[in-house]
């Protein structure tokens, strides 16, 4: 029994990553971190045997990016970080995340493919990349870098008054597109509740209902995320969004932050919040254990 328990332990340890080449994300270090980078993040727990299956994928795909500066292969233990975790909307281990801002602040999308080294490389090259900016223009295409240049030697006048143009009519999108968000995530915390109630009540009848309805809600939600950033990074919202920050650096006020979207709002992984959800109460929910 002793060698059977010293061993299951030895096992939890290697689901965490020993390679140098995947950075080991806190609380105090992930801002900093992932600052500029496209960042790629297992979130696992010591005791997943799936992420200890998983571990030496993720290792090679951290070796793979290890001498790219623009990427971040990373990973956030929650047996260990358990307070930093709290906040994550994460239901199933290992989960991996994705962000496309440079900043941990912003909306983290979920990976949902197979596991395979070969399948994490390719959605790396195709989908985990940061949007174009001012402050990070590596990520610019040469277009866009022209554009930047464009913009900067507007006047403080023009600049506004392109501002306001797009703002005004880009502005019913944008809030077409968060009623959509706000009514998913209303659904998310009432499927929730109807969860904790039927768990409560020993119901499993009603459980698995609303666990079902949840997945249901999740999955709207996340749609309608999706389809914020597919606003966002059309050609129209790459212009505003440049025109914003070089704006925001000359010190000129505009309307944007009266569309509602704040950034703050929608803080941790998968840009949901699901502050007190337990997750050691549902290793069975989601595909990936």
């Amino acid at each position: 029994m002793k060698c059977h328990i010293f061993c299951f332990f030895l096992l939890a340890a290697s689901a965490g990553s020993a390679s140098a080449s995947v950075k080991q994300l806190t609380k105090d270090n992930i801002e900093e971190a992932i600052a500029g980078k496209a960042a790629f993040v297992k979130v696992f727990r010591s005791n997943c045997a799936k992420c200890v299956e998983f571990a030496p994928v993720w290792e090679e795909l951290a070796k793979y990016y290890t001498n790219d500066p623009k990427y971040i292969i990373a990973e956030v233990n929650c047996s260990s970080q358990k307070e930093f975790c709290e906040d994550l909307d994460i239901v199933s281990f290992p989960s991996l995340q994705y962000n496309h801002y440079g900043d941990y602040a912003d909306i983290w999308d979920a990976y949902e493919g197979p596991l395979e080294l070969g399948a994490l490389k390719k959605f790396t090259e195709e989908s985990v990349s940061l949007q174009c900016s001012v402050k990070y223009q590596v990520w610019c295409s040469d277009e866009q870098i022209e554009l930047i240049k464009k913009i900067k030697a507007m006047s403080n006048d023009e600049l506004s008054k392109r501002i306001e143009e797009m703002d005004a009519a880009l502005e019913t999108i944008f809030e077409e597109a968060e009623v959509k968000i706000d009514t998913a995530q209303d659904l998310v915390d009432v499927t929730r509740e109807e969860l904790y109630s039927a768990k409560a009540a020993g119901d499993a009848s009603r459980e698995e209902s609303a666990k079902t309805a949840m997945e249901r809600a999740k999955r709207l939600l996340d749609d309608a995320e999706a389809n914020f950033d597919f606003i966002l990074d059309d050609d129209q919202g790459i212009e505003l969004g440049l025109m914003e920050e070089i704006a925001a650096m000359k010190g000129i006020s505009s309307r944007m932050d009266d569309l509602g979207f704040d950034g703050d709002e929608m803080d941790g992984f998968n840009g949901h919040e699901m502050d007190g959800f337990d997750v050691d109460g549902m290793d069975d929910f989601g595909s990936m254990e």
